[in-house]
């Protein structure tokens, strides 16, 4: 299962889902087409899968890892939103095409019921809406928890559809990702300090 999944992500990183076959798959995995529909109904079905190894357990721990440091570190709004709204630019650049062609199917989503896609999200949800109301003060919000989370939600959105699914645009020079980050985190703070 493991040299399946580890071949899958390489082929990834190579081409899109739709142009990768079982035969190269498990070419790659050493491993026979059996073996795969023996874990796999289909093709598709891997997505899933892949989705909860990226997602999986030590990447959670390690995310609360650097959540933990990262809430505890003083640092202005400005600063805190830029350095969120970086880690997501990377999450989505270094995953496009696994998240891509989970677009293309059925992808998982925070409440897709994949445990390891809903900790892994649910960890870092909670943390950087935490560290964000640290900023209590600064945030014209009458409901502040909720502001940051609605706040989230749009850069994780717009990250996504740039990084991951409109990435002509960055790969034209038209915008770099540094400056897409920037552009968000901006209105990040923006949206949070209104009133």
């Amino acid at each position: 299962m493991e040299r399946i999944l580890g071949a899958a992500e390489e082929l990834l990183r190579e081409k899109a889902f739709e142009s990768v076959t079982v035969a190269e798959i498990v070419r790659r995995a050493d491993s026979s087409v059996g073996a795969f529909y023996a874990r796999f109904p289909a093709k598709a079905a891997l997505l899933s899968a892949l989705y909860a190894r990226r997602h999986g357990t030590r990447q959670t721990e390690r995310g609360r890892s650097y959540l933990v440091h990262f809430a505890s570190r003083r640092m202005t709004l400005e600063e805190r939103a830029r350095e969120v709204v970086g880690q997501m630019v990377t999450y989505y650049r270094l995953n496009r095409r696994l998240l891509r062609s989970l677009g293309a199917a059925e992808r998982p989503s925070p409440t897709s019921g994949v445990p390891e896609a809903d900790a892994y999200h649910n960890a870092f949800s909670r943390g950087w809406t935490a560290a964000f109301l640290a900023h209590r003060h600064e945030i014209g919000h009458p409901d502040r928890e909720r502001a940051v989370r609605i706040g989230l939600f749009m850069v994780a959105s717009a990250c996504r559809e740039a990084v991951v699914f409109s990435t002509p645009v960055l790969e034209r020079g038209e915008m770099s990702e540094k400056e897409l980050a920037e552009e968000l985190a901006s209105a990040l703070v923006a949206y949070l300090e209104a009133g």
